[in-house]
């Protein structure tokens, strides 16, 4: 462009400006949107996906944090923060991650998942809760797991967001799974009359011990 009469030469558009026409007299600011950071330019660029420009006559875009998100070229609005259930660890990025089963993320722009402890589940995908105890009897000793395990046959676990299962104590046998729902005591169920366990470690969980010639035991759930 040349701004003045009688002049040799022309004048480059400065960084930030363009001029896509001739024999023009000054150049347009690059807008909203876009940027130009080279002089003596006939257009200028627009910021791709994962950046914004608010503002005009600029030499760059604004990259979006980890975090955040922009899906369109040539924005003017903020970035946009990943929403609950999804991350981005990531700068200049497009779109956010969708947490996995046995992870959560109960804010907004969040760049990693929280991993659910032992002992605490989630079975869905972009879960925005905080991840769930385990049930009565039931367990899981490792972390980020979408399911709980049952407690084997023999053992139990009294309390919920369990890591791990305990012995059916004295008096008491391990059920089989299919007759378990008779019982609220985990596996464990009561020695029934003429038989006893002590609950020592080297004794079977799935039986009870009968009683010997010349022994009885009239009661249930018997120790000895």
């Amino acid at each position: 462009y040349e701004d003045q009469t009688g002049s040799f030469t022309c004048k480059s558009c400065l960084v930030g400006r363009y001029q896509k026409f001739e024999n023009q007299v000054s150049c347009d600011p690059c807008p909203r949107g876009y940027f130009q950071n080279f002089p003596a330019e006939d257009k200028c660029d627009f910021c791709p996906t994962g950046f914004i420009q608010k503002q005009q006559e600029k030499t760059q875009c604004i990259m979006c944090l980890a975090g955040q998100f922009e899906p369109n070229t040539a924005s003017v609005d903020d970035c946009k923060e990943c929403p609950e259930g999804y991350v981005q660890p990531l700068t200049e990025q497009s779109d956010c991650v969708k947490c996995l089963a046995g992870k959560t993320s109960t804010k907004p722009a969040q760049t990693v998942c929280s991993v659910c402890p032992a002992g605490r589940i989630e079975p869905g995908n972009g879960s925005t809760r905080a991840c769930n105890r385990c049930d009565l009897h039931t367990y899981t000793e490792l972390e980020g797991q979408s399911k709980c395990l049952l407690c084997p046959t023999g053992f139990k676990k009294a309390s919920k967001g369990g890591t791990e299962c305990e012995l059916c104590g004295a008096g008491k046998y391990g059920a089989p799974k299919d007759i378990r729902k008779n019982t609220t005591d985990g596996s464990c169920l009561l020695c029934p009359e003429g038989k006893y366990r002590s609950g020592n470690i080297s004794e079977p969980v799935t039986t009870c011990i009968s009683c010997p010639a010349g022994y009885h035991q009239p009661a249930e759930g018997s120790a000895s």
